[in-house]
């Protein structure tokens, strides 16, 4: 080959792998970008702000007090169901006020969850006073509980959330939305067509038997 010959194929193979980064750098902006006419759905990766308040106006929770915009999967139960389930549907700059009663936030108090234990089965009983927070055991698993008051053969705990029992105000404002589709496709075998996010936020999607990944699927089977 003659150096001119040489050096027209040098830059032809240049140009080629040029094009071919342009491609790949276009596809993956593509697979990350912002679809701001999009709806925003089960499965897709938001950003949000958001403030949480009691009825009373009284503040709870936020975004600032996060430090910043919240970024979940819709479906992966980060968020409050009903809070995901609420920003299904927004698209991005879109802001929306909800209110979830009690039972769709942080549960109906309970007032079997007031429970009087025994001192020596928690550690450091010295240690415990009124309002004082704590891990406990409980059949569900790992709780938190709050020390109501120290009695003589025992302590009382408060397994109920703090907010058991409140209506909750969100204020919300979707900052972006971008696909995540991936995260099904590792977690499910190629070919599953599960909702196994959906079900998550909405009962509607389960019809009550295992594939043998976990989780009840939103085949057709007939099974």
């Amino acid at each position: 080959m003659t150096t001119a010959g040489l050096g027209a194929y040098m830059i032809d193979s240049w140009n080629d792998a040029r094009t071919s980064r342009a491609l790949t750098a276009s596809e993956d902006r593509r697979a990350k970008a912002i679809w701001r006419d999009e709806l925003a759905d089960v499965g897709m990766k938001v950003r949000v702000d958001f403030a949480g308040a009691l009825s009373d106006g009284t503040e709870f929770d936020s975004s600032a007090k996060r430090g910043g915009a919240v970024e979940f999967v819709i479906g992966s139960q980060q968020m409050l169901p009903a809070f995901e389930r609420a920003v299904c549907g927004m698209k991005c700059g879109e802001r929306k006020a909800i209110r979830l009663s009690a039972a769709e936030a942080y549960g109906d108090y309970d007032d079997e969850l007031v429970l009087k234990v025994p001192l020596g089965n928690l550690p450091s009983p010295d240690e415990l006073k009124p309002g004082l927070h704590l891990i406990v055991q409980a059949p569900i698993g790992s709780v938190r509980a709050k020390v109501l008051r120290l009695e003589s053969d025992g302590v009382v705990l408060n397994l109920n959330h703090e907010l058991a029992g409140h209506d909750v105000l969100y204020d919300i404002q979707l900052l972006s939305i971008s696909h995540a589709s991936a995260i099904e496709r590792e977690a499910h075998p190629a070919g599953c067509s599960c909702n196994q996010l959906k079900e998550s936020i909405d009962p509607r999607y389960r019809h009550g038997h295992d594939h043998g990944h976990g989780h009840d699927c939103g085949c057709d089977c007939e099974r």
